[in-house]
């Protein structure tokens, strides 16, 4: 809108202002996942937030969608969070809800949130591949090793555990590699229980 465009103008010689790109070019782009088509974009940037002359934030455009992006300088995070790693088809609506939201968080920042739910998740692909229900944690690891579990991938699945037993019982923050381990890790087994059958059939 051309009348908040006029008042950032009257602010760029302050310490805090928006400046607004009115001529856009492939030179202020940058390379994002798209938060609401989820396709790596060369994001277009419309508007730069500065405080204190330094930048905090880019409001970019889509360039696949056209929907705004924002982009924090500090972190490279951007707001809505994206959902990083793969959908995976054929999934159960509580399985598909818990792992897109393990996804969100991780995007989002929220690393450790990321950490339990992939725990929740766990207990609940268990379940829902024939695990009895209000059961322990380890037993639900093992079912899954014991009944879906390629044998090399232990060391995956402890992993997993040893990482969801610190965030649980140890009060411990969760990092983003760890986060994106458990995640990646969460994509592969859906893939494996859900995904390749059906694809098969």
């Amino acid at each position: 809108m051309k009348v908040p465009i006029l008042e950032y103008k009257r602010n760029r010689d302050s310490a805090n202002f928006w400046n607004v790109f009115e001529n856009t070019s492939l030179e202020n782009t940058f390379s994002v996942i798209c938060p609401y088509c989820n396709k790596v974009v060369a994001a277009i940037q419309h508007i730069d937030i500065i405080l204190e002359n330094i930048s905090q934030y880019y409001i970019l455009e889509c360039s696949a969608c056209t929907k705004p992006i924002i982009l924090n300088c500090n972190n490279g995070i951007t707001y809505p969070g994206t959902m990083p790693f793969d959908d995976v088809k054929n999934l159960p609506e509580n399985v598909s809800r818990i792992y897109n939201e393990c996804r969100k968080s991780c995007g989002e920042g929220c690393f450790t949130a990321s950490v339990l739910l992939a725990r929740t998740l766990l207990n609940h692909i268990a379940v829902d591949n024939g695990a009895k229900e209000n059961q322990s944690f380890k037993f639900y690891v093992d079912y899954l090793i014991e009944n879906y579990m390629p044998k090399n991938s232990t060391g995956w699945v402890d992993s997993i555990r040893n990482l969801a037993n610190d965030s649980t019982h140890h009060l411990e923050i969760m990092e983003s590699e760890q986060a994106e381990l458990v995640i990646k890790f969460l994509m592969y087994l859906l893939k494996y229980i859900y995904e390749l059958p059906n694809e098969l059939s």
